[in-house]
């Protein structure tokens, strides 16, 4: 027996939307911190000069991370909605 086939309706209806919600949130900021991180290290934007290369890879990782952590919301909500 399935973890989903275990948990009473509700609950599990309920783990599925936050589960989207995870995967909106992580999507949304994993793209902006991507972009930033991006942007920063090739000079394109203004705090720029105050970050070095390493700082603008380590933000490009965390927006990575949290684009991952997106599609895992993605994967969970398509686990307990259906």
């Amino acid at each position: 027996m399935t973890l989903r086939n275990r948990l009473p309706e509700p609950l599990s209806r309920s783990i599925g939307f936050g589960s989207l919600l995870v995967m909106i949130l992580g999507l949304a900021v994993g793209y902006i911190l991507f972009m930033v991180g991006v942007s920063t290290y090739f000079g394109h934007t203004l705090p720029a000069d105050d970050l070095s290369g390493i700082e603008a890879l380590v933000i490009t990782g965390i927006g990575i991370v949290c684009a991952v952590i997106g599609y895992f919301g993605w994967k969970g909500f398509l686990y307990f909605s259906y």
